[in-house]
């Protein structure tokens, strides 16, 4: 797939007047070389920017990016400048103004080859590569003059660019690295953008930041991020589909040199449900009624279970149980949802009160009982705050139970309240019965997290889903089960894959007790610009080989493979804390990462170390949007259960040793050397090439590969292996 990418640089070249003494200045700031120093001459302070704010308008294949900057000049003295924007080759300037005294400046715009000249002069004369990633795009140029004496100077530039979209997926990158200032951070951010599309819009996926969605209706969505002192260190990353179907299917590939390819395919149905397409479904709702329910957690589950049985449909079918000593039901079979029924429902959930133990064993055999003859998707929502402590009360037993009376094959929903619940038996009780499970801690409301889990699942759109792709051989694709599908979600499979080029994806599944099938035209592109995608990948497989280990015992085998995907990826976990902690430093942080390795597979099933675990483990591995990618230090973080000041703890330990780059990750080590993953000593060093920074070599290593200007950016003296051959770009002397 061959993505466009706009890639931008925000530059100030600064000038002292009568001193001459060069600075580099932008959105990012560089170090300046040192200025000859005379006896009156007054030191430079760093230039600040105060802020930096971005408003992006996507309609159609147009993208249209205002973006505005304020500058200040904090010295005694007048400063002059040259401003440079780097700019893909069909990207066009609309708009450029730079405050001075009220006039507008005009710049001028430089080829690729006249740009690259100037990159390189500037890395070569100021011994810092962080431009290198920007070699072969062309340039926005323009003199600045005068930057006034502790005053600002304010920047407004507008592009817009016109994107192409393969499979109907689009992608949109943000320069916002280029927002770094020469030093401390930028005083406040930010990004909104607005995507409309005429065809309607599917996918919305950001990898590289946590940002706010909202979706209007099948054709618009508004997201965006905003932060106060932000030292931005990626930058912003979108991805979105268009499509006129009802489900809509996207592919993002990587596919390093001699490697197998990785993919991330997202299915995302329509937000909006026509009247004649609404999916008329059976649903369960089972409530935890015992003793330690009383007070305010149980007012909470009577609000949600308002809420959910108010927003029933009229074609649905429900059925309500509390259980504490024993079940009770609210009707023998289930009702229709008609005015009459719901009303009858609400009387009866005002009336629960909290007392007795907690048969789980006796309230699912029930609610299972209840479900024959469901008509659409059956599907039971299951709540409790305990352990069982009535009837059955063995978890294996329970589970082969279970697993024997849903005859029907309903989805069974768990939700885990508080801590003391069994996180094992929660767990595989959703998982055994093609659903999922979640957990409400002491900090959070019951009434809301229920409440926004049955948004997702009210309207049905595709049950028993099947996935395939002819030609296309894949592997390790996760989840491995794929979920049902709801109206307005949006399912995410990472995996690998071998060969590659244009391909049918076949999507079936059941609607309405009927089969249906999808059929997408899409390439899997030989394409090594989404670097992100190896790293989530991977978070995803260890994120499940965790929760084998967590559910079903020790295993040497899972174990040795979490440890080499750990290694290869800068992926934290019980069995690779050696990766940022050696013995005889930080012995406290030591001692907990050696335990949580020895004890993970045997740690305590209830509590909150094991629910907070859980929901580590359920959002890394889960088939819902996966997290974005971690941010250029400290790894990834999985499987550990910690609760705040402790994660915090090993996440800076994490970011002290593991620096993570596009698709590589590299290991800070005792020689000052950062050390790609797959560097091997005794395979590679016999043919290391060693080069000299800012040396010809250098250059021509960079021509060759122009890939690894991201890596030399980083401006650290590294050991990196690019197709299989490993260079030292050695430390400057």
């Amino acid at each position: 797939m061959k993505v466009t990418r706009v890639v931008g640089w925000l530059m100030l070249v600064v000038v002292i007047l009568g001193l001459m003494a060069e600075a580099a200045m932008a959105c990012r700031i560089m170090p300046s070389p040192m200025p000859i120093v005379r006896p009156d001459m007054p030191r430079r302070n760093p230039l600040e920017t105060r802020s930096h704010t971005a408003d992006i308008t996507i309609k159609g294949a147009v993208a249209q990016v205002a973006v505005n900057a304020v500058f200040y000049n904090p010295n005694p003295f007048v400063m002059e400048g040259t401003y440079f924007f780097p700019l893909e080759a069909n990207a066009s300037v609309d708009n450029f103004e730079m405050d001075i005294n009220g006039k507008m400046v005009k710049g001028e715009l430089l080829d690729a080859d006249k740009a690259r000249g100037i990159y390189e002069g500037i890395v070569r004369q100021m011994k810092d590569p962080g431009l290198l990633e920007f070699v072969g795009t062309k340039m926005l140029k323009c003199r600045v003059f005068p930057m006034n004496p502790n005053s600002e100077t304010k920047v407004k530039l507008t592009y817009s660019l016109a994107m192409k979209a393969e499979g109907g997926l689009y992608e949109f990158s943000y320069p916002f690295r280029s927002a770094k200032p020469e030093a401390g951070s930028i005083g406040s951010v930010a990004l909104r953008v607005k995507v409309e599309q005429p065809d309607g819009l599917k996918t919305v996926y950001c990898p590289t930041h946590q940002v706010d969605v909202k979706r209007t209706g099948d054709k618009e969505a508004t997201l965006g991020f905003e932060g106060a002192k932000v030292d931005p260190e990626r930058d912003f990353r979108l991805y979105f589909s268009t499509s006129k179907k009802d489900v809509g299917v996207s592919v993002i590939t990587h596919k390093p040199a001699a490697e197998d390819g990785y993919f991330m395919l997202s299915i995302t149905p329509s937000v909006e449900e026509k009247a004649t397409e609404a999916q008329p479904k059976s649903i369960i709702f089972v409530l935890d009624t015992s003793g330690s329910m009383a007070g305010e957690k149980i007012d909470q589950a009577k609000g949600a279970l308002r809420y959910c049985v108010s927003s029933l449909k009229a074609d649905d079918l429900f059925g309500l149980i509390t259980f504490a000593t024993e079940p009770v039901a609210f009707r023998e079979a289930l009702l229709p949802a008609s005015k009459e029924n719901v009303k009858a429902a609400q009387e009866f959930i005002d009336k629960i009160e909290a007392r007795g133990g907690t048969a789980i064993h006796d309230a699912l055999t029930l609610a299972l009982k209840t479900i024959k003859g469901a008509k659409g998707l059956p599907m039971i929502v299951f709540l409790t705050d305990g352990l069982p402590t009535i009837g059955e009360t063995n978890t294996e037993a329970i589970l082969k139970a279970i697993a024997a009376a849903n005859a029907e094959k309903a989805r069974l929903f768990a939700f885990g309240v508080g801590y003391d619940v069994n996180t094992e038996l929660l767990d595989r009780l959703a998982g055994d019965n093609r659903a999922t499970s979640d957990y409400v801690t002491p900090k959070e409301n019951i009434e809301v997290k229920v409440s926004n889990f049955y948004q997702k699942v009210a309207n049905p759109v595709l049950s028993d889903l099947k996935l395939d792709i002819p030609g296309l051989k894949t592997t390790d694709v996760y989840p491995k089960a794929l979920p049902d599908l709801f109206r307005g979600s949006q399912l995410m499979l990472l995996g690998r894959f071998q060969g590659g080029g244009a391909k049918a994806i076949k999507l079936s599944g059941t609607v309405g007790g009927k089969p249906q099938e999808f059929v997408y035209e899409t390439t899997f592109a030989e394409t090594a610009d989404n670097g992100f995608l190896p790293r989530l990948w991977a978070v995803r497989k260890v994120a499940y080989l965790l929760d084998e280990i967590r559910l079903r015992g020790k295993n040497k085998e899972l174990e040795d493979e979490i440890v080499k995907l750990g290694k290869q990826y800068g992926i934290v976990t019980p069995y690779t804390s050696f990766l940022v902690v050696e013995d005889g430093a930080r012995p406290q942080l030591a001692q907990r990462l050696r335990e949580a390795g020895a004890n993970f597979d045997r740690a305590p099933r209830d509590g909150r170390g094991a629910v907070e675990r859980a929901q580590e483990l359920h959002k890394q591995g889960g088939a819902t949007t996966p997290a974005p990618a971690g941010p250029s230090g400290g790894g990834h973080r999985v499987g550990f259960g910690d609760d705040e000041a402790k994660s915090l703890d090993l996440d800076r330990a994490a970011a002290a040793v593991i620096v993570t780059i596009g698709d590589k990750t590299f290991y800070r080590k005792a020689d000052g050397y950062l050390h790609d993953s797959l560097y091997d000593e005794a395979k590679h060093k016999a043919k290391l090439i060693e080069v000299k920074p800012f040396s010809d070599e250098y250059f021509a290593l960079l021509k060759k590969h122009s890939s690894i200007g991201i890596y030399l950016a980083k401006n650290e003296p590294i050991i990196i292996v690019i197709e299989g051959q490993a260079y030292k770009i050695t430390k400057e002397k």
